[in-house]
């Protein structure tokens, strides 16, 4: 079961005033806190704020206090700390999986015509980069999702780790040996992307900065060492 977000048009309002990151530490992986946890089928965007998972739950176990999050809601980390924000400047995307680049390709990973993930600028501030990033187990459940960096996982699910430096989002779920790793070259400006134990169709996935393997076996090999640009997806592959 994924737990329910406001509207769309909230999330968008509350992650345009936190600049896309959490207010407390700019982690561009976003979930929506009631700061006085009010009736959960009301959504009042001024009592809102956007968090990252970790410090939502920071908030729920009282680590965090409503006059510090009112005053970061106005004074966002990503604001002031407008160089660690996870953005890219220059006039091209290029994302790095395996050996392949791929510039201009939102669709980086797709298998059996399903988005796996995707890369794209946010089209309200295009420094700012939008993940959509589906997390199936090996019987095919859906475990969590990024939509456009709102995540989605099992309420009851505590297992996940979401870590953020300076430009380097890493998420990761113990139990499954799951990973996603996302990390902006500083001077090169381009995205390197890193997976491990993603399935679909029960298929294995994983990407390191050398292959991308599906049950173990390399594929795209005739991509490696290659850029292509502006096509409409990176990797594409039919499961058995």
């Amino acid at each position: 079961m994924i737990t329910r977000n406001p509207p769309i048009q909230i999330e968008n309002q509350l992650r345009k005033e936190a600049l896309y990151g959490c207010i407390i530490c700019g982690c561009p992986v976003l979930v929506y806190v009631d700061i006085i946890q009010q009736d959960k089928e009301v959504f009042i965007p001024e009592n809102m704020v956007a968090l990252c998972p970790i410090h939502r739950n920071k908030y729920h176990d009282n680590d965090l206090k409503e006059d510090l999050l009112r005053n970061a809601k106005l004074s966002p980390y990503n604001k002031e700390h407008q160089l660690d924000a996870f953005t890219v400047h220059s006039s091209d995307i290029t994302v790095n999986v395996g050996k392949c680049k791929f510039v201009n390709t939102p669709r980086i990973l797709v298998v059996d015509d399903f988005d796996i993930i995707t890369v794209k600028r946010n089209p309200e501030d295009n420094r700012f980069i939008l993940f959509d990033v589906n997390f199936f187990d090996s019987l095919n459940n859906l475990k969590a999702m990024l939509s456009e960096n709102s995540w989605h996982s099992e309420s009851a699910d505590l297992d996940w780790i979401v870590r953020y430096e300076p430009r380097h989002l890493s998420i990761q779920k113990q139990s499954d040996t799951m990973l996603f790793d996302a990390k902006i070259d500083n001077e090169k400006e381009e995205i390197t992307i890193i997976v491990d134990g993603f399935h679909y169709n029960q298929s294995l996935i994983q990407i390191s900065q050398n292959e991308i393997l599906v049950d173990k076996e390399e594929i795209a090999q005739d991509l490696k060492g290659t850029s292509v640009k502006n096509y409409e997806a990176g990797i594409m592959f039919q499961t058995r």
